[in-house]
Formats: C-alpha cells, structure tokens, sequence
C-alpha cells in the first residue's frame, strides 16, 4: 500500500459468514462489559448518544475536551495483547486458533494480486473487526472510567472532558502514556489536543 492509503480487507462471502458467526459467538462474553460511553459498533448505541453525552458533560461545566486521535488504529493492532484478551474468557482451542488465522490471514491487492502478510491488526471492512477494536479499547474505557472522566468513544475516537485546561494537559500526557505503553497503540500528536 502507498504512503496515507488505508487497506480495506474486505472478505470473501465465505470468510464474512465465518467472521460473523465467530462475533455471535464472543460477543456475549463481551458486549456486557463493555462500557456505556462506548457508542461505536455496538447494538442499541449511536453517534448522536455520543453527542448527547458529550452536551450534556458540557452543561455539567466540563467544558475543555481532550481529543485523542489514534494513528491508524486498525493498522496497529497488537495480536498478542488482543488474542490474549479474548482468551481471558474464551476458552475454546479450536475458536482461538480460528481467531489467531483470521487475525494473521493477510490481504491481497485487488489490482496487482501482491499478499501482504500480517504481523499486526486488524482487517477494516469484515464484520468481526468492531467487536476486536471494543475488545481492545475496553482497557482504555475501564481506565477512564476508573479515573472518574468524562468521556464518549466511537471506535477509534476519544473526546474525554475536564474543566480546565491545566488538567486537559495532564489528562492528555496521561492517557497518550497509557495508550503507547499499555495498549501499544499509537497517538496521532499532531491530530490529537
């Protein structure tokens, strides 16, 4: 892929009826927990609750928004950390070592037919990839709830909201900390204030 182009692996019909049953199947074990200031890909959630949220944080006088912005996020994907993850509380062999094929599956150029092997992330565009990005992302969401912010995900899109500015810096340094070091994400510095 060139330089700023986002590959898209978009699965056959076949891969696609597996990645959904696989999502049916971890799904429950997950969706519960996850937390409500997570509006992306999940059942009964939309943006506009995440613009509720958000409005409603800034009546309560959280008026500074941290804007975190991930760099590529299902580009970067850590497979150990997310197949890790999962496996807190799949226990099924057979289901984690169909997880661990898709995730290292690779994509193939439509127009040049080159395979690109993948060591990490995540297919964008195949039904499954949204529950895996929550799955990760869930340890950002329990980390922000644990520090009593204010904050709506969508995806890959953190707004977390504070009341000055002072503790927006040091929320950002923080959690830019957190996601390098913890999650093995990458924060876009330049997109991210």
């Amino acid at each position: 892929p060139y330089d700023g182009e986002r590959m898209l692996g978009i699965p056959a019909v076949i891969d696609r009826v597996i990645q959904q049953a696989i999502a049916q199947v971890i799904s429950p074990y997950f969706e519960p927990q996850f937390s409500p200031h997570s509006y992306g890909y999940r059942p009964h959630k939309r943006a506009s609750q995440a613009v509720n949220h958000v409005q409603s944080c800034v009546k309560q006088g959280y008026k500074t928004a941290v804007d975190i912005d991930l760099s590529k996020f299902f580009d970067e994907v850590n497979h150990d950390m997310l197949m890790n993850r999962i496996g807190r509380k799949i226990k099924d062999k057979a289901l984690m070592r169909l997880l661990g094929k898709y995730l290292r599956a690779g994509i193939a150029e439509r127009e040049t037919g080159l395979w690109f092997e993948s060591t990490k992330g995540v297919p964008q565009g195949g039904p499954l990839s949204p529950l895996l990005s929550n799955i990760l992302l869930d340890e950002l969401d329990k980390k922000l709830t644990y520090k009593r912010l204010k904050f709506a995900r969508y995806a890959d899109d953190i707004i977390i909201l504070v009341k000055t500015k002072s503790e927006g810096l040091i929320i950002q340094r923080e959690i830019t900390a957190f996601i390098t070091k913890r999650l093995k994400l990458k924060v876009n510095e330049s997109k991210s204030r």
